[in-house]
């Protein structure tokens, strides 16, 4: 029979009850009035206190590796989540990830084999560190801090659907950097090479993939912060072969999709607001992100009832270069020719203002990791044309953020 990755009734243990290790096993280690409820409480405002994120990661990260238990009913409680003790019986001692060499090409099953808990493994978040946030190549760089972070980000993102911590699998793939800095670095972690060619790669990552179905046949692979063009190209790949998905492009368009479904209605609800069907989304950035939104939004308006044609015509994108149109001189990179406007054939226009006098878009979706790029003038200039502007400032992570709420 299948094991659920859901926890069963008889993991509800609650964290508060007394554990005799801790009230009676060991004299002289502990204070008179110590007990574990009042432990997390303090533990709490321990973490409150911390004056900066940074501060808060490196206090959460130390206690996690104090008191697991405690660290993973802190997460649960904060995120509302009835604690369990799938949650709160982490072994201390597993392993954070695996880490896979391009030096492994051969034997990655070998590797993947080493795993301690292969049949309890249900989720892996993998990446090759090529596109950390708008940060850019970090593969190695802080390779066990890079580990521990893949795996709260899964725990963050799948606590709140009781998915237990012992099914997650972060794998880090380690091909190589185009980072000078990191190369030239004797105290790199990682593969001190450029990054492979793209020949190299494909050949790796269907090892890689093939072994994963191997040896984790229930196991789904998220894709994470991968570049752009092998983020497209990997997913077209094996979307019809192995059970993944890529978080930067599909996972990120889902949770928009959702938002804009909402601000959409409320747009066309308004006094002498458009008709659902006439929408006009212009997203600033075509990249992965960018792009993988725009696909999803694509099924607000044939979920409306409009051909793929239809949809895609009320979708307009904007990089680095400018409007993207068909003909725009120096070509396009290839994810981006889906979105490219067909009817468009005049000089390039590069001001995002002029764009969206142009354009006269109901939406802007900014993903381009530009701090404050939404200007002042730029949203006055969408309330003009809009009785109910949507503007979804989205890039992560918030220090590059297009447009505070307070500024708007």
């Amino acid at each position: 029979m299948r094991r659920s990755i859901i926890p069963s009734s008889r993991w509800a243990q609650p964290f508060h009850q007394p554990r005799r290790t801790l009230a009676t096993g060991l004299p002289g280690y502990f204070k008179a009035h110590f007990d574990r409820v009042t432990h997390a409480q303090r533990t709490l405002q321990q973490l409150r206190s911390q004056p900066a994120p940074l501060d808060k990661y490196v206090f959460l990260s130390g206690l996690k590796a104090r008191d697991p238990k405690l660290f993973y009913h802190r997460l649960s409680q904060n995120l509302a989540v009835r604690p369990n003790s799938s949650v709160l019986d982490r072994d201390a001692s597993r392993p954070e990830g695996l880490v896979i060499s391009y030096n492994d090409k051969g034997r990655i099953k070998d590797v993947l084999q080493s795993w301690p808990d292969k049949d309890r493994a249900r989720i892996a978040v993998v990446t090759d560190g090529s596109r950390i946030l708008g940060l850019g190549d970090l593969v190695r760089i802080r390779h066990t801090n890079y580990l521990q972070n893949c795996g709260l980000n899964l725990l963050v993102l799948y606590l709140p659907g009781v998915i237990q911590p012992l099914t997650t699998l972060p794998i880090c793939l380690d091909v190589g950097t185009n980072a000078e800095r990191y190369l030239t670095d004797p105290l790199y972690l990682g593969l001190r090479q450029p990054r492979i060619y793209p020949t190299e790669m494909k050949e790796f990552m269907q090892e890689f993939m093939q072994a994963m179905k191997e040896i984790f046949p229930k196991l789904l692979v998220q894709s994470e912060d991968f570049s752009t063009d092998n983020a497209f190209y990997f997913l077209d790949l094996f979307k019809y072969q192995y059970l993944c998905f890529n978080d930067d492009i599909q996972g990120t368009g889902s949770v928009i999709l959702a938002g804009f479904h909402n601000a959409a209605h409320i747009a066309s609800s308004a006094p002498q607001g458009p008709d659902p069907r006439d929408h006009k989304v212009l997203f600033y950035n075509a990249g992965s992100a960018g792009i993988g939104v725009a696909k999803q939004v694509m099924s607000y308006f044939t979920n409306l009832g409009m051909s793929e044609e239809e949809a895609k015509a009320r979708i307009w994108t904007v990089d680095s270069r400018g409007l993207i149109y068909q003909g725009r001189p120096k070509g396009l990179q290839k994810h981006k020719e889906y979105f490219a406007r067909k009817d468009y054939s005049g000089p390039p226009i590069k001001s995002l203002l002029h764009i969206i006098g142009y354009v006269k878009p109901t939406a802007l979706l900014g993903l381009n990791t530009q701090e404050n790029a939404i200007t002042e003038d730029i949203v006055k200039r969408m309330t003009e044309l809009n009785p109910r502007p949507i503007i979804f400032p989205l890039s992560n992570p918030s220090s590059l953020c297009e447009l505070e709420f307070a500024d708007a």
